[in-house]
């Protein structure tokens, strides 16, 4: 019973994998700002860095078992290798990304584009960011190396009426 629960809570947060969320930043307090093509390419790669846990220039399987073991380590908050609905609980109200909730618990947050990011084979930096400034140049209307808060507004609302 334990080792299915470990496994499931490992399962879980497989799925909770952080990855880079495309153009816009996901959080903080200027997640709303406006942001030139160079601010989001120092974003990408501080993210990158982040997530490239064996410095190998590439964010693979091998950074994704890490991220999920540092992880539960966080959420283990006893350190006994299993982590009870207790500890989950403690580390989403306290805010823990770990739980897949973000900052003040907003669902789906963390690992929302991880799908886009991380490809079958791994993903370089140089991919990471192709991938975003793909994104970014979709988006910025009026091609000025400048997306605003009203053109990502619009670029969400355009993607979620073709889906």
């Amino acid at each position: 019973m334990k080792e299915k629960l470990i496994a499931a809570g490992l399962t879980a947060l497989t799925l909770l994998a952080a990855g880079v969320a495309g153009a816009a930043p996901s959080t903080g307090p200027g997640r709303h700002a406006d942001i030139s093509r160079a601010e989001l390419t120092a974003q990408v790669d501080a993210r990158f860095d982040r997530l490239d846990a064996n410095h190998n220039g590439k964010i693979d399987a091998s950074d994704r078992a890490a991220s999920i073991e540092a992880r539960f380590k966080r959420l283990d908050a006893d350190g006994n290798g299993s982590v009870t609905l207790a500890e989950m609980q403690a580390a989403e109200a306290n805010g823990d990304a770990a739980t897949g909730h973000g900052h003040a618990g907003a669902p789906g947050r963390r690992g929302r584009h991880a799908g886009n990011f991380i490809g079958p084979d791994g993903t370089t930096k140089a991919q990471a960011e192709a991938k975003a400034l793909a994104r970014f140049d979709r988006g910025d209307a009026d091609h000025n190396g400048v997306l605003t808060a009203a053109e990502r507004q619009q670029t969400h609302a355009g993607s979620k009426a073709a889906r």
